[in-house]
């Protein structure tokens, strides 16, 4: 009996030895597990830092190339005098119809194409195409 005994205390030891093993390994799992939910938000409110750095880098370089190019423009035009501001003005206004002109005479064009093209198409169906 002594013998049976001394067994089951040895099994009995055996099994409190690989229950404490597998709860420190559950309990080692769940502080990896907080660690990486952790380490994830983290991570996720670094990439969310980068990216409002990087669209506030971006919002800066584009304000300072457009000021960059009206700056000087407008530096200029405040120098010059009433008369100057005047016929710049004119300039510019007239230079901007003959662009707007330009555009619209493309468009109107482009338009008279795609008719003329549609009614040839028409045509040739009604009266060249066999059916």
């Amino acid at each position: 009996m002594g013998a049976v005994k001394k067994a089951s205390l040895l099994s009995c030891k055996n099994l409190v030895t690989i229950e404490m093993s597998l709860v420190s390994h559950f309990f080692r799992t769940q502080d990896l597990m907080s660690n990486s939910e952790e380490m994830r938000r983290k991570l996720e409110s670094m990439e969310a830092e980068l990216d409002n750095a990087a669209a506030s880098m971006v919002n800066k370089v584009a304000s300072q190339q457009s000021t960059s190019f009206l700056k000087p423009l407008a530096e200029s035009f405040e120098k010059l005098g009433t008369v100057a501001k005047v016929g710049a003005i004119a300039v510019g206004l007239i230079l901007g119809l003959a662009i707007l002109s330009t555009v619209l005479k493309i468009v109107t064009s482009a338009i008279i194409v795609a008719v003329l093209l549609f009614a040839g198409y028409l045509g040739y169906k009604v009266f060249l195409a066999d059916d």
